[in-house]
């Protein structure tokens, strides 16, 4: 899935996967330009859609702070579900549910409007988009509980039925 329109968010997905992760890991700018550059599927992409131009240390420092902070995001929000997920017995132990969840990211987002001005837009953006990404998913969990409990009031009511008409 293509992330945007500069030459590094039309290169094959599994490229700009590596580049995020080596970025993540600390490179040097320099050192990745040149590594993406020796790519040949990087010399094909900015021969058919930029005039053969290479990838510039100016692209790489705007995919910085646009596709790998989106990158960025969604891995941490993977990390986060796969560590809650092995770790559900003890989150339903706290008896946090959607609801407390909600309210939480619904104090956090105050608190991130309150520092709007004081932050750096790149760190509010990457905030945003995080803050965005665990809203939908509370969203779907509590959609989720709602139709669990539904199901669970149809079954009462036909066993119900089926106990008073036997």
């Amino acid at each position: 899935m293509k992330t945007g329109n500069g030459k590094i968010a039309n290169l094959p997905e599994h490229l700009r996967d590596e580049l995020n992760r080596r970025i993540n890991h600390g490179d040097e700018g320099k050192e990745l330009v040149d590594w993406l550059n020796a790519q040949p599927e990087t010399v094909e992409v900015v021969n058919r859609l930029f005039d053969g131009k290479p990838i510039s240390e100016q692209n790489l420092s705007l995919w910085r702070t646009h596709g790998y902070l989106r990158w960025h995001a969604h891995h941490v929000i993977m990390r986060e579900t796969v560590a809650l997920g092995q770790n559900s017995g003890a989150v339903e132990a706290t008896g946090i549910d959607c609801e407390k969840m909600l309210w939480a990211l619904k104090a956090n987002y105050a608190d991130m409007i309150q520092r709007w001005l004081v932050t750096p837009t790149d760190q509010m953006t990457y905030r945003l988009q995080v803050f965005k990404h665990l809203l939908a998913s509370v969203l779907a969990m509590d959609r989720a509980e709602l139709q669990h409990e539904r199901l669970d009031l149809l079954r009462e009511k036909q066993a119900g039925k089926s106990s008073s008409s036997g």
